[in-house]
């Protein structure tokens, strides 16, 4: 499991990257502000999984990408 020490130093700093590419993808900053606080909780809740990825900023955006379609086909 990805500590806490460890989700700060590597998955934290990717806020900035996970906002933007919300924004790029809904051109709407108040979504893209709910999104991205929606993956960062996917991704705390999944720390287990995250050990072992290889690329993060990858993974996140990924989930990023995954929250948007997601919110947007139900909507």
């Amino acid at each position: 499991m990805m500590t806490e020490k460890e989700f700060n130093h590597m998955i934290l700093p990717l806020t900035k990257n996970i906002y933007a590419y919300a924004q790029h993808i809904l051109s709407n900053p108040t979504d893209a502000a709910d999104i991205t606080q929606e993956v960062m909780i996917k991704l705390w809740n999944t720390r287990r999984e995250l050990k072992g990825v290889q690329n993060p900023r990858a993974w996140a955006l990924k989930v990023t990408r995954n929250s948007v379609s997601y919110t947007h086909l139900r909507a």
